[in-house]
């Protein structure tokens, strides 16, 4: 007689893929969970080598920021006029293209040319714009508070008086004032009026919204004091934007939208 082989029978089968089916989707949350804090962490790690190139750059400057001049579309990356964040630190990254890799939050994985219009879009020069802040390849995720740039007032008008503005490093309370973050845009004037975004990575007439973008679980944001930290959205308010920003104060409805959690 033969010996028959005994194989698995339809009914056992099933029975496998269910269980694998069933412990995939046990273990899925967890590890979207596991690589969203990896994300962060590296998120984090970037805004740090950040603080480092801030404080270079401030120590040969006398403590001064740059002016935040927008370029024309000749001579960039050199042109002198053209000393926004990203453009007047390059230098100290030894840039290029290579520079986008701590211009980009890990989450950032998308592209959007000019504004971003979702929460993971990292943002780029178009091609066709008439003042470049950046050369175009580069793209970034990140934004610097506009009240920190050395601005000539009677180069550019302020949202705000030119005495508001920050522009030195040696600040009191510098632990409230933020730097850098995470972003749809390269930089932004927050008012205390200005009202929060309808949903996750919107995008209107209101400055804060270019920040208020939830990537963490929050948002991570670099400090006058060089720390590093994650802050809940709300928490963007209570930040001291400028000289006469009034943490106290909101002039718009203070309704909070359904989709921001913290």
């Amino acid at each position: 007689m033969y010996n028959r082989r005994k194989a698995f029978t339809l009914v056992e089968l099933l029975v496998v893929i269910s269980i694998i089916a069933l412990l995939l989707a046990i273990l899925m949350p967890s590890l979207q969970k596991a690589r969203g804090q990896a994300q962060s962490v590296i998120c984090k790690s970037n805004l740090r080598q950040w603080s480092l190139i801030f404080r270079m750059y401030l120590d040969e400057h006398k403590e001064r920021f740059m002016n935040g001049y927008a370029g024309d579309t000749t001579g960039m990356p050199n042109n002198p006029r053209c000393r926004l964040w990203m453009t007047a630190l390059d230098p100290y990254i030894k840039a290029g293209a290579s520079g986008n890799n701590i211009r980009l939050c890990p989450k950032a994985t998308k592209s959007t040319l000019e504004r971003a219009l979702h929460p993971f879009a990292a943002y780029e020069q178009g091609p066709a714009a008439v003042y470049r802040w950046f050369p175009v390849g580069w793209k970034s995720s990140y934004g610097m508070n506009s009240y920190l740039y050395d601005l000539d007032p009677s180069i550019r008008n302020l949202v705000r008086p030119a005495s508001d503005s920050w522009r030195t490093a040696n600040q009191k309370g510098s632990s409230d004032i933020p730097v850098l973050m995470d972003a749809a845009f390269d930089s932004g004037w927050p008012l205390e009026d200005n009202a929060p975004p309808l949903w996750n990575g919107y995008i209107a007439s209101s400055e804060i919204q270019r920040f208020c973008i939830d990537r963490h679980d929050g948002t991570n944001v670099l400090f006058l004091d060089l720390s590093v930290k994650k802050i809940g959205l709300k928490k963007l308010w209570e930040l001291k934007w400028h000289k006469s920003f009034d943490t106290n104060k909101k002039t718009w409805d203070g309704r909070w939208p359904g989709w921001m959690k913290n």
